[in-house]
């Protein structure tokens, strides 16, 4: 099967769990082939080998199963950069970034402040956060050790 062709069967499939069924069929794929979109859409023609096609059938199981893309990855963008997510973690949220706004708006670029961030996961805010505002101290607390 070519990558063409396997976008076009998977985005079937997902369709049935996701509301980005294209989306969600080129990040799989993506990632079974270890490869960038813009290789999916200049190699359309290009084959699957087994070894690919074994490692997509198990992450479209996932995708089935209703997995969330971030998880299947095990990465999510937040605020401009990628962070490492798994299921110990809650995938950070377009919702979230408005509050690092919040945060940057209510701050200025070379105050000094102190930030603390309880139960952060990710780290996706307080990190965004402290990258944003160099003179800001942030501190990001979890329970979990995972």
């Amino acid at each position: 099967m070519d990558i063409d062709k396997a976008i076009k069967k998977l985005t079937e499939d997902i369709r049935k769990v996701s509301c980005s069924p294209r989306l969600d069929s080129e990040i799989l794929i993506m990632k079974a082939l270890n490869v960038s979109r813009s290789y999916l859409y200049t190699h359309k023609d290009k084959s699957i080998n087994l070894n690919q096609k074994k490692l997509l059938d198990a992450l479209l199981k996932r995708r089935m199963q209703n997995e969330p893309i971030a998880y299947i990855t095990g990465k999510k963008e937040f605020w401009s950069r990628e962070f490492y997510v798994s299921r110990d973690t809650l995938i950070p949220r377009p919702e979230s970034e408005m509050l690092v706004e919040e945060v940057l708006k209510s701050t200025l670029k070379n105050e000094k402040k102190k930030i603390l961030e309880l139960g952060t996961g990710s780290g996706a805010i307080a990190i965004s956060i402290a990258l944003e505002r160099r003179n800001t101290t942030v501190i990001a607390s979890d329970i979990s050790m995972a």
